[in-house]
């Protein structure tokens, strides 16, 4: 959940004038986006986007890539790519070379989220040259590019290159004194030092990158997931089922009250969460919750991957318990959503 949402206050205190209840839209959007309420923040961006005129570029490439955002936190990635593009458009013939490169770069994190890493690095290289070729430099973006490479090496299983961005976004913010969500960059590096079988790395930089988000935002945050997700990945890897069971617990607990947002979030705690159950012997609780993640997971095929794999796991157990023809069903819908989603890759134009 390491996405930033791309209002820039200053900005819009300028157009207040002109755009009174869009300022007002945009600052609701804002705040029900960092509480994490997607869906209400979608519903004001959209309503803002309806009262831009047709000639305030400016204006609307932002709220473009602010919807963009909310989007992709919703895991909604074809609808991110579809209004980053539309900002990244605007973006060029307002020749703002910075913001365009952000939005190539947050196309490739949607990529990247669908598999499609090739096309992620490509993007990402285009942005990476944009951003050097502007007048002024940003380290925010540099950083960014650096943290986004990174997280593409890393699902590529390119660890060695995926440590080096990571190091290297650490470094542009500290050289900087920016300010950065540097928690989830340390819990990125967290996640590449786990696979590197580094655990001791791995669970101290985790529980940094915990530290500090817990200190910004509180306990009960669902910006808080990513880190509870590695430290539970890591406690798992060397045998401490029960202190991954802790982890996973109460990243639930934190999702739960808010399940129309974080659906496929809840479903992969509640994957994670079954494996942890089996492991500590727990063969009901792993049971019932493999069965409501793949109940989740059903109505989320078209988000994730991950989805797919949830269900996938779930038509297993059943078929292992004699109930083929349920196991079946679900295999046919988990092909299905496949060969939709890869009529929409084929249909896609290029950036």
């Amino acid at each position: 959940m390491a996405s930033y949402l791309a209002i820039a206050l200053a900005f819009w205190m300028q157009a207040e004038s002109s755009l009174p209840s869009v300022l007002s839209l945009l600052k609701q959007g804002h705040a029900q986006y960092q509480s994490g309420h997607y869906a209400e923040a979608e519903r004001s961006l959209v309503t803002a986007l309806g009262q831009i005129g047709e000639t305030d570029d400016q204006v609307r490439a932002k709220v473009l890539a602010d919807l963009g955002d909310v989007y992709s936190e919703q895991e909604e990635f074809l609808k991110a790519e579809g209004v980053y593009t539309q900002a990244l458009s605007l973006s060029k013939r307002l020749s703002d070379t910075n913001e365009s490169a952000l939005m190539l770069h947050n196309l490739a994190m949607c990529r990247s989220r669908e598999g499609k890493n090739d096309d992620a690095l490509a993007l990402l290289e285009k942005a990476a040259r944009l951003a050097k070729s502007a007048s002024a430099s940003d380290p925010a973006l540099e950083a960014r590019l650096f943290n986004g490479f990174g997280m593409v090496y890393y699902r590529e299983n390119r660890n060695s290159k995926a440590e080096k961005s990571f190091n290297q976004a650490l470094d542009v913010v500290r050289a900087s004194g920016i300010s950065f969500n540097t928690a989830s960059v340390l819990n990125n590096l967290g996640t590449v030092y786990l696979h590197q079988h580094k655990f001791k790395q791995a669970e101290d930089v985790s529980n940094q990158a915990l530290q500090m988000k817990e200190a910004e935002s509180g306990p009960f945050d669902p910006g808080l997931l990513s880190e509870l997700d590695t430290l539970g990945a890591i406690y798992a890897a060397t045998g401490r089922h029960a202190l991954a069971r802790e982890q996973y617990e109460r990243a639930l607990k934190i999702l739960e009250p808010r399940r129309s947002d974080f659906g496929p979030a809840i479903a992969r705690v509640l994957h994670l969460l079954s494996s942890t159950y089996a492991n500590l012997g727990l063969h009901m609780n792993s049971d019932e919750a493999l069965a409501e993640a793949a109940k989740i997971a059903g109505g989320n095929l078209s988000k994730d991957p991950d989805m797919a794999q949830i269900l996938e796991a779930y038509s297993k157990l059943l078929k292992s318990r004699g109930r083929t023809q349920e196991a079946a069903g679900l295999l046919a819908q988990v092909k299905q959503a496949r060969a939709v989603a890869d009529l929409v890759v084929r249909a896609r134009s290029e950036f």
